[in-house]
């Protein structure tokens, strides 16, 4: 095994690909919801409700503009049938529903498929369609759901969506969609094939580990802004660890242990 280069990850990094709870964009990139026409609180107020019809909208009600991570926004306080009003944003460009601090029902001891299930027809609910479940693990009595583009078998981890559900009672605890409205697909263009084959970034790892399972995706690199890896799920003596090797030169960036 190569000598491991200390160029760790930092907490962006490892939260955008894990978590998705911190979202830090370099000012080269564009804002993707600015490329839409500018709508009104009514048409946005339009717009949640017709996204929300199947929940019993009870309460709709403006509260303020708010400017959210280069994103201008309307916020609503909204009540689903007999539950507590929660606060939505919506974006003023496009009407993009960005963060949610909500509880919605959706059905009792959902079994973890059906639970991803679930939540991917929820994010479909709500205008986004070209994402699918491409992570998840539970924290407490919560499952953190992440869904991502994946375009040419590669994930795009930039563009993520992060969902809490708890799976025993059917409440969707939160929806974090803002990374999904940057537009990377510009800066994607071309990157989507490896120069090297898996066989050669897996040299990478020592031979004593067991190699898991493998998938090709773009993250947005500290240095590099986006880079083609290889995400390599490896175990050895019970436990899990992810690589993350370029996919292009081999340099080994960095090594997570598994928080599944």
């Amino acid at each position: 095994m190569k000598k491991f280069k200390k160029k760790l990850v930092d907490f962006f990094t490892i939260s955008v690909i894990f978590l998705g709870i911190l979202i830090v964009l370099p000012s080269s990139i564009k804002v993707y919801a600015q490329e839409f026409p500018e709508i009104s609180v009514e048409q946005a107020k339009n717009k949640i409700e017709e996204r929300f019809a199947k929940y019993n909208v009870t309460e709709l009600e403006y509260l303020e503009d708010e400017y959210k991570n280069q994103l201008l926004t309307y916020k609503f306080q909204i009540s689903l049938g007999e539950k507590d009003p929660f606060c939505i944003y919506i974006t003023k460009q496009g009407g993009f529903i960005i963060t949610l601090g909500c509880i919605l029902q959706t059905s009792i001891n959902l079994l973890e498929n059906d639970c991803i299930t679930a939540v991917e027809q929820y994010i479909k609910n709500i205008g986004i369609n070209d994402v699918e479940a491409i992570w998840s693990t539970t924290l407490q009595d919560e499952r953190i759901i992440n869904l991502a583009p994946v375009k040419e078998s590669v994930i795009i981890y930039p563009d993520l969506i992060k969902v809490r559900v708890n799976c025993k009672t059917g409440t969707l605890k939160s929806v974090e969609t803002r990374p999904y409205l940057y537009e990377y697909k510009g800066d994607i263009e071309g990157r989507l094939k490896p120069s090297i084959t898996f066989e050669e970034a897996k040299k990478q790892i020592d031979e004593s580990f067991n190699i898991l399972d493998h998938r090709l995706a773009i993250i947005l690199h500290p240095e590099k802004t986006m880079t083609l890896i290889y995400e390599i799920k490896a175990e050895k003596d019970g436990f899990t660890y992810y690589y993350y090797i370029d996919a292009n030169t081999g340099e080994l960036y960095y090594v997570l242990p598994s928080t599944e």
